[in-house]
């Protein structure tokens, strides 16, 4: 597939297409500057277009095109790119709509083909179900069975859940009791008690430093060592710490994952799917790791923890003292105010940038 100046078009017209059954291979949907042509053949690049409109801010046209890649994936039959397609609209349908209930669908249906195939890109979807259970209205009927989830994720033609998941494990008693057992895991996470965003968010850049220092970066692996080594006398991080240093040597199997906590394990788990290319962690964020703790504090602050966001005030003041660090400061007061907007990042340092990207990459909208 072929399109000119992605980021800038704004597409029109997915909202009928999605209610076409079936959608013919000929229809194409016309942008301002240029036509994408929808083939069964290429769902990749459709769900590649879906990004490309997210990361333009165009949020709507990200989930449309999503829920037709999603279509053309099923078709396909490939679990692990229907798996990444369903974790993909999730989470536009969170950033952009805040349907947390469809989010949630998609993120668990994600989690649950993943925990069947094996992946550790499981982690990555679980922590996403989590965060949808965070902030579902009380209403909010979660789907606590399979043809529940079956039925929610169902709503796109051509999604058939139930039957992909049949395809991959033909005992129904055993889906269920993974999907039992990914709830139950997703709502302990949710639970307000256990900060699982800011840790995210505050070993995102370690993890960074990793993928940086695969391809070749002997700073960033200096850094990387620099933390874990801080980390080895820690209570909390110890065995963190042993888990990321193995995967920074090469180790890239699920193994590494024993004996973790469940949040050491999401961490972890992170990590290797970073590292497999099934969750995007962009290897520039790796400057931010001397800022760990302040990412920390400010993404537990944004979450509504008010004695942390007091705490911060006299570290903003002095950050604006400081000409180096008073761009930073100004840009996390600012979305401690409510602003999300990637544009926070601009005409900041690459250090600065990358503190505040990994920050806004953990915070849901407001």
């Amino acid at each position: 597939m072929a399109w000119r100046d992605t980021a800038a078009m704004n597409l029109v017209g997915f909202d009928q297409l999605i209610q076409r059954r079936p959608l013919l291979p000929e229809e194409q949907v016309v942008r301002y500057q240029g036509v994408v042509n929808l083939t069964p053949e290429d769902p990749g690049d459709l769900s590649a277009l879906a990004r490309a409109s997210d990361q333009a801010g165009h949020g709507q046209d990200a989930i449309a095109v999503e829920r037709i890649a999603l279509r053309y994936h099923y078709l396909a039959g490939q679990a692990d790119a229907v798996a990444a397609s369903h974790d993909n609209l999730g989470n536009y349908l969170a950033r952009h709509a805040a349907d947390y209930s469809r989010a949630l669908g998609n993120h668990l249906a994600a989690a649950l083909l993943l925990s069947l195939a094996g992946s550790a890109a499981a982690r990555h979807s679980l922590v996403s179900v989590a965060r949808d259970l965070a902030q579902l209205p009380g209403s909010a009927v979660v789907p606590a069975t399979v043809s529940d989830l079956s039925a929610s994720v169902g709503e796109v033609p051509g999604v058939h859940l139930d039957q992909l998941l049949a395809e991959l494990n033909g005992d129904p008693a055993a889906i269920q009791e993974m999907l039992d057992a990914l709830l139950g895991e997703a709502r302990t996470w949710a639970d307000p008690d256990t900060p699982l965003a800011r840790h995210l968010a505050s070993w995102d850049p370690v993890i960074a430093g990793i993928i940086a220092a695969r391809t070749g970066d002997e700073q960033a692996r200096l850094a990387v060592e620099q933390r874990l080594a801080e980390c080895t006398g820690s209570a909390d991080w110890a065995r963190l710490a042993g888990a990321l240093s193995a995967i920074l040597h090469g180790r890239r199997d699920t193994s590494v994952l024993e004996g973790l906590s469940k949040i050491d394990t999401a961490i972890a788990g992170r990590a290797l799917a970073a590292l497999s290319g099934e969750v995007p962690v962009p290897s520039q964020l790796w400057p931010a790791i001397p800022f760990t703790g302040l990412i920390s504090r400010v993404v537990n602050a944004a979450y509504g923890d008010r004695a942390t966001a007091d705490q911060l005030t006299p570290a903003f003041i002095r950050m604006g003292t400081d000409s180096d660090l008073a761009p930073m400061g100004s840009a996390l007061r600012r979305i401690l105010d409510g602003e999300r907007a990637p544009g926070l990042a601009r005409d900041l340092d690459p250090v600065s940038a990358a503190v505040v990207i990994t920050i806004l990459l953990h915070l849901p909208p407001v």
